[in-house]
């Protein structure tokens, strides 16, 4: 695909955190009780994959806080 035709976020990964759903991936809320695996992703997620970013992961609470600790 030429650089022109990608879409805007073509290839940029993006983590979602695991009570937010996304297609194919389980959402849990932290809490294998509540997990499901949805058909459709969340809006805000459909519209990151839509312009081309791609879901790498769920993450839980500890891993969010983690990173925005670290990511400055």
């Amino acid at each position: 695909m030429h650089a022109a035709d990608r879409p805007p976020l073509w290839g940029i990964p993006f983590a979602v955190k695991d009570n937010i759903d996304v297609a194919g991936f389980k959402t849990t809320a932290a809490c294998e009780d509540f997990a499901y695996e949805p058909e459709d992703s969340a809006p805000a997620v459909q519209a990151l994959l839509n312009a081309g970013a791609s879901a790498t992961t769920h993450l839980c609470k500890l891993q969010c806080c983690t990173y925005m600790q670290h990511s400055s």
